[in-house]
């Protein structure tokens, strides 16, 4: 045989062997559990149960892969966006999880896997979880259901396969960093991409009756996982979804009943715990509320979608009401949540989408599942949530609107970031002082500066921040906090108070006072009172998703964003401040200028505007803050400075602005517009 003959062979051999389907690691004992847990009296299962009686295993078990089969071959997906380059890519082994994209050659996962750990990558554990919730099921099996093509169902084969040969179930709770056990992908995985894609390809000649019982059985014992280790929280929340969602859509098992009573009792008795009186969810995260909210969503749906609506207790509605009605008044402009706490975006659209149908005469539920369009708008529009601690400022719900959310509540259950106090503030419709959720769950310099007080729009002391203990479940209030809120027709006020610092900054006490002066200002006023009579530095940090400031007159900065809106930052009571801005500082110990998301780009520059001042005693910051339309005019002619501590802003409009500022600065600062417009409440 000439050598280039010889090439070939081997060559076709290692091809074939690279694109071999793994066996089915399912062993015959395995095999017999699923059988002995069917309840084989369930219609459609009879003869199977005959097979059973005669001693006929073999036939017994194609029976019933028959029975799923035939079960699943007329579902009807949701329709969906097409994509079969993305489910073409998922054949060849192409995955992205994180936003960080991974090639595995020849389509075979490993499924301990996270390039994270090479060298020169910021380790983060998510990146092998997310890979086990196998989300891109979903796209091989809408990419079958809508072509049949069997490259789709045969990867499905393969991936379900090669992932039961490699992750056995754990003896305890599986909870651990390079674990796929952990009971939340358990959770994701029932109640989600396992039942989806099985739904999809089941029906498929790729897919054998070994196939089907391997699925049933890595399903089981993932079902008896969820119930022997439930979770609190959020967590929670996605587990009895996919326990839920399992036994509902198994009824064929002897335990299903027994299943749906726990996931349903168990859900309904946290969510009284999870939703606080005013409607947040007790992370004080927007992205883990709406995580909450959906999953219970979701598990209420599937109970009447199975006609076991019967099921539902008393009350598990209006706790989602709740729930429902807190985003509505929580909402930015833009139609989106603000990042507090560990969050991310998540449009009003899709928060509420199909909400309408359950709640039809809810009209705060209406204004959102119907876009929130201005017509529909609440008769109400500042607010305070006395548990959350979130006073949120607004004039009106329009889209382009102004928009202020202060901090003045605890920790959070989970998800902490040290930033009590912190200012979020959109204006024309536009974000312009961020928080920027706190970015990917890796670990890195990036994920602590986010957490962290620096990372805020706060005050630093000595370049110390705060340092508030998580407390778990102990963190979650049972009375309203104590805090000062009040509005009206010309200006809405809030104050907070806080005195958990680091280091040498211990015992400082920092008291913000926040004016919405309407329909365009905003004033802030920070007071410190240090525990000594040392001299400290102190650092008010103001966080502008902007890449560029200007003067526009001494001591005062302008945004540059090139969007619709900017932002003008004007120190008051300016004497000894010094005013500067850093952009993309990513080093330590003071880091700044940084937007840390969860994008393709997670470290992306932004501004931090500093304005820092050193002295003995308790000092103060007066700080107006204004949005300003994108190639404006100057906001404010100038800037007149009395030693008497009265202090005149001109505006170009016409309108003068009198804050009185008293050199005692354990009084309250005053402001009054000068040309008989109304005083300050």
């Amino acid at each position: 045989m000439s050598r280039i003959r010889i090439f070939c062979v081997v060559l076709y051999c290692m091809t074939v062997c690279a694109f071999a389907m793994p066996e089915n690691p399912l062993t015959s004992e395995q095999a017999g559990m699923v059988m002995a847990r069917l309840d084989l009296s369930y219609p459609g299962l009879e003869e199977a149960g005959k097979a059973i009686q005669r001693g006929d295993l073999r036939s017994a078990q194609h029976l019933v892969a028959a029975y799923f089969r035939k079960k699943t071959a007329d579902i009807q997906l949701p329709p969906r966006k097409l994509r079969t380059d993305l489910a073409d890519r998922i054949v060849q082994g192409y995955m992205k999880e994180v936003q960080i994209p991974h090639h595995f050659p020849d389509g075979n996962i490993h499924w301990g896997f996270n390039p994270t750990k090479e060298q020169g990558r910021s380790y983060d554990p998510e990146w092998l979880w997310q890979l086990n919730r196998m989300s891109f099921w979903r796209e091989l099996g809408y990419a079958y259901f809508v072509t049949r093509d069997e490259k789709y169902a045969r990867t499905f084969s393969h991936h379900l396969r090669s992932w039961a040969a490699y992750w056995k179930k754990p003896e305890g709770n599986g909870n651990g960093y390079h674990s796929a056990w952990r009971t939340i992908e358990c959770g994701i995985r029932l109640g989600g991409s396992w039942p989806y894609a099985f739904s999809a390809m089941a029906s498929s000649g790729e897919f054998t009756d070994q196939d089907i019982l391997l699925y049933l059985y890595c399903s089981l014992l993932q079902a008896d996982h969820l119930r022997k280790y439930p979770k609190t929280g959020n967590w929670l929340t996605m587990e009895m979804n996919g326990l839920y969602t399992f036994a509902a859509t198994h009824p064929e098992f002897r335990e299903s009943a027994g299943w749906r009573k726990f996931a349903m009792e168990r859900l309904s008795a946290d969510l009284k715990k999870q939703i606080l009186p005013d409607g947040a969810q007790y992370e004080l995260s927007p992205g883990y509320h709406f995580v909450a909210l959906s999953n219970s969503l979701a598990l209420l749906k599937q109970a009447e979608a199975a006609g076991f609506g019967g099921e539902i207790p008393a009350g598990f509605r209006e706790i989602l009401q709740k729930g429902y009605h807190y985003l509505v008044r929580l909402m930015t402009p833009d139609r989106n949540f603000p990042k507090t706490n560990d969050s991310w975006s998540n449009s009003i659209n899709r928060a509420f989408r199909g909400l309408g149908q359950l709640f039809p005469e809810d009209p705060l539920i209406a204004f959102g599942a119907n876009g929130a369009k201005e017509k529909d708008a609440p008769s109400f529009t500042s607010c305070f949530f006395p548990y959350a601690g979130f006073a949120v400022f607004r004039r009106n719900w329009k889209t382009d609107g102004h928009y202020l959310l202060f901090d003045v509540g605890p920790l959070g259950r989970a998800h902490v970031h040290q930033d009590k106090l912190n200012i979020i503030l959109y204006g024309y419709g536009e974000e312009l002082l961020f928080d920027d959720g706190g970015g990917n769950y890796e670990r890195s310099k990036y994920r602590d500066y986010a957490l962290s007080s620096a990372g805020h729009s706060l005050v630093l002391v000595d370049g110390e921040g705060q340092n508030r203990k998580a407390k778990g479940e102990n963190q979650v209030v049972t009375k309203p906090i104590d805090a000062r809120f009040r509005t009206g027709p010309d200006a809405d006020y809030a104050e907070g108070t806080i005195s958990d610092f680091s280091g040498k900054a211990a015992g400082t006490e920092h008291r913000r006072q926040v004016w919405y002066i309407k329909p365009d200002l905003f004033l802030v006023c920070d007071t410190l009172s240090p525990a000594d009579l040392s001299v400290h530095r102190y650092q008010a940090r103001w966080q502008v998703d902007a890449l560029h400031m200007k003067e526009v007159f001494p001591g005062a900065w302008q945004s540059d964003r090139r969007k619709k809106a900017d932002i003008l930052i004007v120190p008051l009571d300016g004497k000894n401040v010094k005013t500067y801005w850093v952009s993309n500082a990513n080093e330590l110990p003071e880091m700044g200028g940084l937007y840390v998301g969860r994008d393709p780009r997670p470290y992306r520059p932004a501004v931090t505007l500093i304005h820092e001042r050193s002295g003995k005693g308790r000092q103060r910051f007066l700080t107006l803050l204004c949005p300003v339309r994108a190639g404006a005019k100057n906001l404010i002619q100038k800037v007149e400075r009395h030693p008497s501590g009265v202090e005149r802003i001109f505006f170009t409009d016409g309108r003068i602005l009198v804050v009185t500022v008293p050199q005692d600065k354990a009084q309250n600062i005053r402001w009054a517009w000068e040309n008989s417009l109304p005083p300050c409440p």
